[in-house]
């Protein structure tokens, strides 16, 4: 049997092993990078062609981007699998002790499929003109990790500094 295995229009050798009986041949593809995408393994012999594709979805934790809207606050993940999302407000820019949860004013929005194994996931905060300046972060989370963008909000100024953490479960 002759084998070899396909991605991404480049070839990759086949490495086989036999059952105990003789009568089956299988091959494992080890070398995939973690790189999302279609696989796909040919084998012939002299009777027959055999293709078999198959889809590999590599799991990875939430990259997050905030960006300040006129009076919303803008936060979209891409991850795999999809993101959740927790918004809190710190009590200064540099604290870490972002620990007061927003529940109010949030808009959540399904997440969109995209390329092999991408979700984008985004969620809005309304901004409530209570303060001029304030700190609020948002953390999108999956099963591999979560990651927080931190911004520094000035209405006044309508300007806006952002820090970004990362962390793996």
């Amino acid at each position: 049997v002759r084998c070899m295995w396909l991605f991404s229009q480049k070839t990759f050798p086949c490495k086989q092993s036999y059952s105990v009986d003789g009568r089956s041949i299988s091959s494992k593809f080890c070398n995939h990078q973690h790189q999302s995408g279609i696989y796909i393994f040919y084998a012939e012999n002299d009777d027959t062609v055999m293709t078999k594709n198959f889809t590999l979805y590599v799991r990875r934790k939430p990259k997050v981007t905030m960006q300040l809207l006129f009076k919303q606050i803008s936060c979209v993940a891409d991850s795999y699998p999809a993101s959740s999302w927790v918004w809190r407000n710190c009590p200064e820019l540099n604290s870490s002790n972002c620990t007061e949860e927003i529940t109010e004013g949030i808009h959540n929005f399904m997440p969109e499929r995209r390329s092999l194994g991408s979700w984008i996931s985004s969620s809005i905060l309304d901004v409530k003109e209570t303060a001029a300046t304030f700190s609020v972060e948002c953390c999108a989370n999956n099963s591999v990790g979560s990651a927080c963008e931190k911004s520094f909000i000035n209405l006044s100024g309508i300007r806006s500094q952002s820090f970004s953490t990362d962390f793996l479960n």
